[in-house]
């Protein structure tokens, strides 16, 4: 099974110099289920400080507040969000690592797979 650290690495590289990993790590350890997870507790963890993270980015000096929109070079991202996920995890709706941690939680989504680590089958089973 891999460690939170190394799913962070995988799911979103940017973060790993990230000196509030280790805080961020703390927090959404209290806030994710073991018994809810199971085999996904840590991706769970993962998903849940990489949206903390980019739910509370870094401001460079001179520019205050939050950063509500980015935009590089011509890339864009814009994400549907399901209206009942939205009604019903608000804030998680709000990064893609949110909206995917939401998935897990209503159990839409498989696990990735990760080196030595179980992949779910369509029956919530390992495999």
């Amino acid at each position: 099974m891999s460690t939170v650290a190394e799913l962070i690495a995988a799911i979103a590289p940017a973060y790993v110099s990230d000196t509030r990993i280790t805080a961020f790590t703390a927090v959404a350890t209290q806030l994710t289920s073991r018994q809810r997870f199971g085999v996904n507790y840590n991706y769970a963890i993962a998903l849940r400080v990489c949206h903390m993270l980019a739910r509370n980015p870094t401001t460079q000096a001179g520019q205050p507040g939050a950063v509500t929109t980015a935009q590089e070079g011509g890339v864009h991202q814009q994400y549907s969000i399901p209206p009942k996920l939205q009604t019903k995890y608000g804030d998680l709706c709000s990064t893609p690592y949110g909206m995917e941690l939401a998935q897990l939680i209503e159990g839409n989504v498989f696990a990735p797979f990760v080196a030595g680590g179980p992949m779910l089958n369509p029956s919530g089973r390992g495999r």
